[in-house]
């Protein structure tokens, strides 16, 4: 469990002298699924890759990063409960104000309806396809995803989400639905936690970058060994990285 873990993280060595600890990462790559979905080549790859770089010197603390993949085992296995219990059980006792959080997400998503009761699920590796109500009732909310990390302490937000479309269809995604505004709506993150009044300087901040345009899709690349998406992030933070600064900025990523 996450607790039994505590006593030994902080017995820990802390990493490459270098390594920022008030920065945190929640990596998910989710590539084989059960049934009749389409599988995808690369997620888990994708999440590997992201976390080795976000380590590399003078990067994150190892222990300052969860990730959880199709082929993770126990709690490093990306089912629906595991994802939400990273999020409550690891860093929400750890994160605190001032800290910055990355969080990938890599597999398929899906959008059902339209307009403002859309709503909008990645699929965990134990997501049921079967119908509506069933993806409904295993997948990941989206909007519950997001409440659940708008709850933490932290500062600033940085979210990377390779998924959208509809219907299992080969690519990195689903085919007839595009990413949706509803996506874009609810990948916002809300201070929801109860705080004393803070100067606006320190109010938390967010970024997403989408691997598509709304109409466009997201593919996966055989050649790169990657989604496509997720090969030009990690391209571009490896050249900001080397950067004389050695800060990744947001702005300069885009």
């Amino acid at each position: 469990s996450y607790d039994s873990r505590t006593s030994a993280e902080n017995t820990a060595p802390a990493g490459n002298p270098g390594s920022n600890p008030n920065q945190w990462a929640l990596l998910i790559g989710v590539g084989d699924y059960p049934g009749n979905t389409v599988d995808l080549k690369y997620p888990g790859a994708d999440a590997r890759s992201i976390k080795d770089l976000l380590i590399s010197s003078p990067g994150l603390r190892e222990n300052h990063v969860r990730l959880l993949t199709d082929d993770g085992v126990g709690d490093a296995r990306a089912t629906k409960q595991n994802i939400f219990d990273a999020i409550d059980q690891y860093l929400g006792p750890r994160v605190q104000p001032g800290h910055e959080i990355i969080i990938f997400l890599a597999g398929h998503g899906i959008v059902d309806g339209v307009g403002a009761q859309a709503k909008s699920y990645f699929l965990s590796v134990d997501t049921d396809i079967q119908s509506k109500e069933t993806v409904a009732r295993s997948a990941i909310d989206m909007e519950e995803l997001i409440r659940k990390l708008s709850a933490l302490k932290a500062s600033q937000f940085t979210l990377f989400y390779d998924a959208c479309r509809e219907d299992p269809s080969p690519g990195r995604g689903f085919k007839g639905n595009p990413l949706t505004d509803v996506t874009a709506r609810i990948l916002t993150m809300v201070p929801t936690r109860i705080q004393q009044p803070r100067p606006e300087a320190l109010a938390p901040t967010s970024v997403v970058f989408y691997a598509c345009q709304i109409g466009e899709r997201a593919f996966e690349s055989a050649q790169l060994q990657h989604g496509v998406f997720t090969y030009y992030i990690l391209r571009g933070l490896r050249e900001l990285a080397d950067r004389p600064a050695g800060r990744v900025g947001a702005g300069r990523l885009a």
